[in-house]
Formats: C-alpha cells, sequence, structure tokens
C-alpha cells in the first residue's frame, strides 16, 4: 500500500530515528544514496531497506524522482533523513484512509514542524503523501511537487525535522550548500524569482541581515500574485533589527493588508507596537493573534502551506502579557479622569459611580481609589 522514499548521504546518525519511526506504515523503503563514506547503507539495509547508488549531482528533485521511480506501492511517503514520523492513528486506520481515498486526490499535506534546541519553532502544512506515478519533483533544492489530480489534508500524522538542529559547523556547511544551489537555480532560471525568497530566508535564518533584505525587495518587486507570504513577516522583522521604522512599517502594512489574519504578522504587529511605543499597534496585533491563535488550535490546517513561525505559548504569553499592560494603563488613565470629573457631577450619578468603582476594585482583590471623597 505504501512505499517511504528517501534521499540520503552520510545520515548515520539521524537515520535510525527515521526509520524507527515509519516501521509501522512503511510496507516498502526506498533508499537512493548519493555518495554516503559512513554507515547509512549499512543502516538502511538493516531496515530492510532497498538501497540504489546515484552519484550527487546538486539537484535534489533528480534524486527525489529517481526514488519514485523505484517504488511499486501505491501510495508514496516523502521523508528526510533528519525527519521523523507521528501517526496519532492507528497504523491500520491510516492505511484504511488510503485505501478509501478517491481516486481523484493524488496529493495529501500533513503538518511538518521544525525543531530547534528541543523546541518547535516553526510549521507548515506540507505535501508528503502522492499517489504512485502522479508526482514529480522540480527544482534544485527547495524542490516542489507537482502532481495532478486534487490535494487534501490528512490530520492523523505530522512530520518532525531535526535539519536545522545543528552545530555552528554543520549549519554554515548546510548553508554554504543551499546558497550554492539556489545560484544554480538563478544560473539555469536568471527569472527564477522563489530563489530569491529562499535566498531572503536563507540570509535571515543566517543573520545576514543586508543580504536577507536585498533578496527580500527583488523577490517582491518582480513577483505577482502569487506571493509566498511569510516574506512579510521575514522583511519586517529585518527591517526591525535595522532600527528602520519606516520600512518595518511599510512590510508589515503590506502583509496584513494581504492576510489581516496572519498569525506571524500579527505577534510581530505587538513587536513592532512596543517598538514604536505605539499602543493602537500592541492592541490591535495582539488582539487578532490571539483569535488567530484559537482558530488554528482548532485546525492547524488554517496555517495553509505557508511557515508559520509564531504558534507557541511563548508567543501567544508574550501578546497577553502586552494587551493586558497596555489596557492596564489605559484604565488607569481613565481611572485618573473619572475621579477628576466625579465632583462635578451629579449626586446621584457620583454615589452610583463610587459604588460600581469599590465592587469592581473588590473582584480585581484591590481598590485604587476612594471615589467620591
Amino acid at each position: 500500500m505504501l512505499s517511504v522514499c528517501m534521499i540520503v548521504r552520510d545520515e548515520e546518525e539521524n537515520l535510525p530515528r527515521c526509520l524507527e519511526s515509519i516501521k509501522g506504515v512503511a510496507d516498502e523503503i526506498i533508499v537512493v544514496d548519493t555518495g554516503s563514506k559512513d554507515r547509512t547503507k549499512e543502516i538502511a539495509l538493516e531496515y530492510g531497506a532497498k538501497v540504489y547508488d546515484h552519484p550527487w549531482e546538486d539537484n535534489f528533485s533528480l534524486h527525489r524522482n529517481q526514488a519514485l521511480g523505484y517504488a511499486t506501492k501505491k501510495f508514496v511517503l516523502i521523508i528526510d533523513a533528519d525527519e521523523e514520523f507521528f501517526l496519532t492513528d492507528e497504523p491500520e486506520k491510516f492505511k484504511k484512509f488510503l485505501k478509501k481515498l478517491p481516486d481523484s486526490y493524488s496529493t495529501m499535506s500533513i503538518l511538518a514542524k521544525d525543531v530547534q534546541g528541543g523546541r518547535e519553532v516553526m510549521q507548515f502544512n506540507s505535501a508528503r503523501i502522492f499517489r504512485r506515478g502522479m508526482v514529480q519533483y522540480q527544482d534544485r533544492v527547495h524542490n516542489q511537487p507537482k502532481t495532478d489530480g486534487k490535494g487534501g489534508i490528512y490530520e492523523h500524522c505530522f512530520i518532525k525535522h531535526y535539519g536545522y538542529d545543528l552545530t555552528p559547523e554543520k549549519k554554515e556547511a548546510k548553508k554554504q550548500r543551499i546558497l550554492k544551489m539556489l545560484g544554480l537555480r538563478l544560473k539555469d532560471n536568471p527569472k527564477d524569482w522563489d530563489a530569491y525568497f529562499y535566498l531572503c530566508q536563507c540570509h535571515a535564518v543566517n543573520g545576514e541581515i543586508d543580504e536577507s533584505i536585498a533578496a527580500g525587495e527583488t523577490y517582491i518587486e518582480h513577483t505577482g500574485e502569487n506571493i509566498k507570504d511569510s516574506v512579510f513577516f521575514t522583511m519586517l522583522r529585518q527591517y526591525m533589527k535595522k532600527g528602520n521604522e519606516q520600512k518595518a512599517s511599510e512590510w508589515l502594512n503590506m502583509g496584513i493588508e494581504r492576510r489581516e489574519d496572519d498569525l506571524d504578522l500579527n505577534a510581530a504587529m505587538v513587536e513592532f507596537g512596543v517598538w514604536t511605543k505605539n499602543s493602537s499597534l500592541i492592541i490591535r496585533g495582539a488582539t487578532q493573534y490571539v483569535l488567530s491563535h484559537e482558530k488554528m488550535k482548532k485546525n492547524q490546517a488554517t496555517g495553509g502551506n505557508r511557515f508559520v513561525f509564531s504558534f507557541n505559548n511563548e508567543v501567544l504569553a508574550f501578546c497577553f502579557q502586552w494587551l493586558a499592560k497596555v489596557k492596564i494603563e489605559e484604565g488607569k488613565i481613565a481611572l485618573e479622569k473619572l475621579k477628576e470629573l466625579l465632583p462635578s457631577t451629579a449626586d446621584e450619578c457620583r454615589e452610583k459611580t463610587s459604588t460600581d468603582m469599590v465592587e469592581f476594585g473588590k473582584r480585581l482583590g484591590v481598590i485604587s481609589y476612594e471615589f467620591g471623597q
């Protein structure tokens, strides 16, 4: 029923964790090895994988398609060695779902979560399950599956990706590899504007602010309506790091205009409001973030296929903290104004207001003012 397809090279540290995670669902494991010099192939064979050797050609899509070409089952699952598969249903239910999936569906997406330092730092819905023979990958790096037929989301499994949880040396090597292949993408097609989006993200992750900004500006200048919305969050954060309030505001407004319920942008709006001491932005961003967080908590598919960086309790607490702080400060100002006005109000109004505020103070556990004195 299910072939699990992988491409690997020198993954002896990660591979056992990955292969352990798919034992309950894989009817066949296809591994294309692109030049391992460690025990990667031996480990794969120990788990019953079919291993095929192909020399590395700086093209992830080429090798993914090679792996797909060896699959023999009705469906394929794409996974990498630095990932781990989690199934929240029984394997039998998962297989039954695939068996009954209408022929018109060729693709199923599942939730993918990036893990760094033991924390989930980003997530997105990733197309990983395909009907065999109905998918081909394109692009050398950050490759994308191209399919015919309908797509859906299977909510009873997810993947954790540990590929950015690296030592400084491995992180630098990965960055250079990605930059090299993005350069090759642009050499293949100088108008591959999506490559600039990934350059923007790559440089941002590695703290290269100016390079990230340059790539993001190029991307937005040449991209039409099919914009990857994550770019607005990334560029807003980069310009905030640069201390450029005007440009940060421009990117925030562009993003919110496209999608006012964007979880990341609303979290960033709170940060921007704190930075610029703009209480209205703090309230607006925090209020919408809480609503969007609750919506995504009920249905994580609402995040779509874009990267989501701010879906966690730490950011939720940050938004509540600043929402409460601003509201309390505004409440203090309002109470001061009320105290000033009370002496000049009618006796009946003054008495009722004082009684109401004393009761309010009791509910809060503190009475800050003696009204009407």
